[in-house]
């Protein structure tokens, strides 16, 4: 499969913010591509995995009740999450959506993550999730790290530079990106730290599995 043209990322944000076009990240050995209709295929296969998926907010939980009521949903939410990346890329043309995680040396995709909205404004929060046969490759360090030092931070730059105003999150200027991570995902946690990542919270889900929260702060509008 050929590799498409890769540009560097403050050229592809400003042209997703002057034209809309798709924004592909490269990392030493990734290639993170706004996420497309097409890609449906992918997000219903690695949502219904439940060895990649059994420590993901509730996914272990859920599959010990009933793999087939899990199975179905996981489809479901495939499809709605999807929908939504596919809506904020090309409808709403907002940046805080999905990228489907590929190996850059074939372009095959091994997962996803997004940089999307967080709870409160000017907050977002990113996510990850890649195939059990490539984890423990250092692929989620490179892509959360591409995510939360690189991409991020070019869009708030970018937005300033090309309309001289902040760049915002429900009204308010973006300043914080944040993250979560069952206490028992030890790899996803250590992920997290070297993006430059902070441990600031623990909070429990409804299935009674502990998640620490970890924030990384930027200045919006960037410092000059």
């Amino acid at each position: 499969m050929a590799m498409p043209p890769i540009s560097d990322i403050d050229t592809a944000v400003i042209d997703f913010y002057k034209n809309g076009s798709p924004i592909t990240i490269e990392t030493k050995d990734l290639v993170l591509r706004s996420v497309q209709e097409n890609h449906l295929g992918f997000f219903q296969n690695l949502f219904t995995d439940p060895v990649t998926m059994r420590l993901y907010t509730d996914n272990e939980k859920r599959y010990e009740q009933s793999p087939d009521t899990w199975k179905a949903k996981q489809m479901q939410s495939a499809a709605e999450r999807v929908a939504t990346f596919v809506k904020r890329w090309t409808v709403d043309k907002i940046p805080f959506s999905g990228f489907l995680i590929c190996k850059k040396k074939d372009l095959s995709p091994i997962g996803f993550i997004v940089a999307g909205f967080g709870n409160k404004p000017g907050q977002l929060e990113t996510a990850f999730v890649i195939t059990e046969k490539e984890q423990r490759q250092g692929f989620g360090t490179q892509a959360v790290y591409a995510i939360v030092r690189r991409y991020v931070p070019a869009l708030i730059a970018n937005h300033y530079k090309l309309f001289n105003e902040p760049l915002l999150a429900d009204k308010v200027p973006v300043n914080e990106v944040v993250a979560t991570a069952r206490l028992d995902n030890i790899a996803s946690m250590r992920v997290m730290e070297k993006a430059g990542m902070v441990k600031i919270d623990e909070n429990p889900n409804d299935w009674g599995q502990v998640r620490g929260v970890y924030s990384y702060k930027y200045e919006n509008p960037p410092l000059v």
